[in-house]
């Protein structure tokens, strides 16, 4: 259940909160910081939706700078840059990080952005180098090297001209008693108003709400609800509290993400509302649930028995598309979103692979071909649904001429999200797209399943396009050689014309990002 690393974290916290939690995390178990996680609905509701507060300026009760539980964070103010550097550069040396305020503007990885270039922000220095006087930085998702000309001209502009670092000291047993006692005493005092839940659904239903300020609030309580898990883990309550407050978060995470796919296409809250409505009354029921339940353990100091069920089997297994060597499969779990299922897919009784998704394109079919699918469900703890769905599929004759691409399976070397997956990249559907995650060398390989001739190679890029890459032929997925070099990407829409060429993989590989953020793609077609 780790919270700290994630890009949920990153999100709703501020940046030096998080940049220190993430420090402390790597030495130490930060999970009694989280004794305060706890955020009301209602208070959520005024800061996000009322206040149209962004997800970081989220006011949050936990705080890294702790001296009763062992963490200082400690403020030294110096003139200038120059004069802090020493100090700097021995904290490194002591296998600390420090922590400093720049000005956006003069910071690469922010003039990228184009967003609040006049602000101030907090980085992370986690190494120097004395031989070409750089600095390696962190900045969730980036480690980057910069000058130390470059950090000084950010550092004296900010005009915040404070150096942080942290001090670590273990704490004593009976620190963990007070700290516990401390949320057993502010748990007992909350009630469940449901103003928050009840004005959100008003809102939601009557009113305008903006976006990001939807998302937000959804974020920050599927935040608030994974520490309070990671406190409850820790400090041993039972599982049934851990496993309602992690679905909980589900939920909220889910009814987030429903949002976010329904605003690519409508703006309607209202219709967006019959999206979420169901999950929504289950995420309330959950909290009320949750709350008494958890007065009722740190009252009676009763843990109740709690037995984990087997999951329950996926239904409605359907084939979407075939192709002459794969087949697009798709299938229902109910329960799959808050259970965090996974699927074992088998083919002809053998299993080929297990995945986090309800699709999957199942590769390496033989043309015109006869099989038998099944789906398995599979919980967190690796336990496998006693019934199974089954499907029988034939592939179709050996296609070489058209979009070869379309329906075929894909391989990347990350996907952002669910939302933003390989497999858009040949859905035939406009409006999706691939992300990858924010680095350089990232990749995206298209499975034709045998070696076929190969004519055109067609990339319609987003606005997190690739400067510079490589169009690349395989016939193992390891041998690669190059077909197209481009040095100059300008993205958008882009044909490369290839001449007496054949393979099996046709892959994609940056080598330069346009832009701080990942590659992204809203189609990779091969024709032949």
């Amino acid at each position: 259940m780790e919270v700290v690393s994630t890009a949920l974290f990153y999100s709703f916290v501020t940046c030096r909160k998080a940049q220190v939690f993430r420090y402390l995390n790597q030495r130490m178990d930060v999970r009694s910081h989280f004794w305060n996680a706890y955020e009301s609905v209602d208070k959520i509701y005024n800061e996000m939706i009322k206040e149209e507060k962004a997800g970081w300026d989220y006011s949050w009760e936990i705080e890294p700078d702790n001296e009763v539980l062992g963490t200082v964070v400690k403020s030294e103010r110096f003139d200038s840059f120059q004069a802090a550097k020493i100090t700097i550069i021995e904290r490194l040396a002591n296998g600390e990080e420090v922590f400093i305020w720049v000005r956006n503007k003069y910071i690469p990885h922010m003039q990228l952005t184009q967003l609040h270039l006049e602000g101030i922000h907090s980085l992370a220095l986690t190494a120097y180098n004395d031989v070409d006087d750089s600095f390696t930085i962190f900045d969730y998702p980036f480690e980057k090297i910069y000058e130390s000309a470059l950090l000084e001209q950010a550092f004296n502009s900010a005009e915040v001209l404070m150096v942080d670092c942290c001090s670590i000291t273990e704490a004593a047993d009976e620190v963990n008693e007070y700290i516990d006692q401390r949320f057993r005493t502010t748990m007992l005092e909350l009630s469940n108003s449901g103003y928050g839940f009840e004005q959100m659904k008003q809102d939601m239903t009557s009113t305008d709400i903006k976006l990001e300020s939807l998302l937000s609030f959804f974020g920050v309580y599927t935040l608030s609800r994974k520490m309070v898990a990671n406190y409850l883990q820790k400090n041993h309550y039972s599982e049934h509290l851990i496993e309602l407050l992690l679905k909980s978060s589900k939920v909220s995470e889910v009814i987030k993400q429903r949002i976010a796919k329904f605003s690519i296409t409508s703006t309607d809250l209202k219709a967006c509302w019959n999206r979420i409505e169901e999950k929504y009354a289950e995420m309330i029921e959950l909290e009320e649930l949750f709350l008494k339940d958890l007065q009722q353990e740190i009252i009676s100091g009763v843990k109740p028995d709690f037995k984990r069920l087997l999951p329950d089997a996926p239904t409605e297994l359907k084939l979407l598309h075939t192709t002459d060597t794969s087949a697009w499969i798709s299938w229902i779990d109910e329960k799959g979103e808050l259970e965090s299922n996974r699927y074992r897919v088998l083919v002809n009784g053998s299993v080929i692979a297990t995945c986090p998704t309800t699709y999957y394109v199942i590769p390496n079919l033989e043309p015109e071909t006869k099989y038998e699918v099944a789906i398995q469900s599979l919980n967190t703890n690796d336990e496998v649904s006693i019934e199974e769905c089954r499907l029988e599929i034939v592939t179709e004759k050996v296609a070489l001429h058209g979009t070869l691409s379309l329906y075929k399976p894909v391989y990347t070397s990350s996907d952002q999200s669910e939302l933003l997956s390989r497999y858009n990249l040949v859905d035939s559907q406009s409006s999706t797209r691939w992300s990858s995650d924010y680095n350089d060398d990232e990749w995206a390989c298209v499975d034709l399943g045998m070696s076929k001739p190969i004519k055109s190679v067609t990339l319609r890029w987003e606005h997190a396009y690739a400067e510079e890459y490589k169009i690349q032929l395989s016939d193992n997925m390891k041998d690669w050689h190059d077909i197209h070099h481009e040095v100059e990407g300008l993205g958008g829409l882009v044909q490369i014309e290839v001449d007496n060429v054949a393979g099996r993989y046709v892959r994609v590989l940056g080598l330069k990002r346009a832009t701080i953020y990942g590659y992204s793609l809203y189609e990779f077609s091969i024709c032949s």
